[in-house]
């Protein structure tokens, strides 16, 4: 099936080359069908590409998710100091970007690197995406509401307690 997304991803990006988001999807499909090297240089054609000449939101997310998907390879790689780079680079355009701020943090902290400075960075991840699940519209909310299922407080707090743990452990398998 990867072959037949890469072929449409690619149609759709032949009738419209000046997309940043079409280029984003072949890059994509290539990163999770674990051919890692193709996304790194698709990634990094989308970065070299766009990211000088567009100011338009959307566009400047697609680049952000670029960033952080080269950081996360640059990583695996065993480039750290070029994964950091990627991140920091985020936070330059998106301070509040709480993937960034976590993987950073974890990189840090794992490297024994500016110890204070990475917990700071994941706490602040931490409570982050705790107050963006609390928001009343936040979908999973939204879709327990609808069911019926009376979420309680604590259940709740358990659940973003573990997606946190198994988020870090997805990004530190040692730990």
């Amino acid at each position: 099936k990867t072959d037949e997304a890469l072929v449409v991803a690619r149609a759709a990006l032949a009738k419209k080359d000046d997309s940043p988001r079409f280029l984003s999807r072949v890059a994509w499909i290539q990163y999770h069908a674990g051919h890692f090297a193709d996304a790194r240089k698709t990634y990094q054609e989308l970065l070299d590409q766009f990211d000088a000449e567009t100011e338009a939101e959307d566009d400047r997310d697609v680049l952000r998710e670029a960033r952080l998907a080269v950081s996360n390879l640059d990583v695996e790689a065993g480039k750290l100091r070029e994964g950091e780079e990627w991140l920091q680079q985020v936070l330059d355009e998106f301070p509040d970007d709480v993937s960034a701020g976590n993987d950073l943090g974890y990189l840090w902290a794992e490297q024994g690197r500016h110890l204070e400075r990475a917990r700071q960075m994941i706490q602040q991840a931490r409570r982050r995406r705790l107050a963006r699940l609390q928001r009343p519209e936040h979908p999973q909310l939204a879709r327990r509401r609808q069911a019926g299922n009376g979420v309680s407080r604590r259940i709740h707090h358990h659940s973003v307690s573990a997606s946190v743990q198994v988020d870090h452990e997805s990004r530190c398998p040692s730990a």
